[in-house]
């Protein structure tokens, strides 16, 4: 039988004098360590941002509804003054979503940064049809989130 031995810690010991040979401090080390266990997270496109503060957006208009759903429909509660100014809050939500989705609508087909690449990873000219179909299918979806909610009410 083969007898075999584990040899990791002898690997890390001969990166770790190689590492301080070529002058990197304890810190810088560790750093570089660290990298490989935690991984940055990738830089997020203009667009997801403005979906994802669209989605946000959305969220604040649903919670408002909710809030206030019970007060708007009791019309015994409510003067009809504080229900126009519950409408024009909800008008005003609706609105701003809804020029959020048009401005990601014409920004589907810009290229987000220089250094934009396909799924695969060849860098090209014009957007990947696959990345198109995603933008397109994820304003689908916050479309049909903000009618959803403005049905609710």
């Amino acid at each position: 039988m083969v007898n075999i031995r584990d040899r990791t810690d002898d690997f890390k010991d001969a990166v770790h004098r190689s590492a301080v040979s070529l002058g990197f401090d304890e810190t810088r080390i560790a750093a570089i360590l660290a990298s490989f266990i935690m991984r940055k997270p990738r830089q997020r496109s203009p667009f997801i941002k403005a979906a994802l503060k669209t989605v946000d957006s959305i969220g604040v208009l649903e919670e408002f509804m909710l809030k206030h759903k019970k007060d708007y429909v009791d019309l015994y509660h409510t003067t009809e003054q504080e229900r126009h100014s519950i409408e024009n809050e909800v008008t005003f939500f609706i609105k701003s979503c809804k020029e959020q989705i048009d401005l990601l609508k014409t920004s589907i087909n810009q290229v987000d940064d220089a250094k934009s690449k396909g799924w695969i990873g060849f860098k090209d000219g014009s957007m990947n049809a696959d990345t198109v179909a995603h933008k397109h299918g994820a304003l689908t979806i916050i479309s049909s989130l903000r009618f959803e909610w403005f049905m609710c009410f």
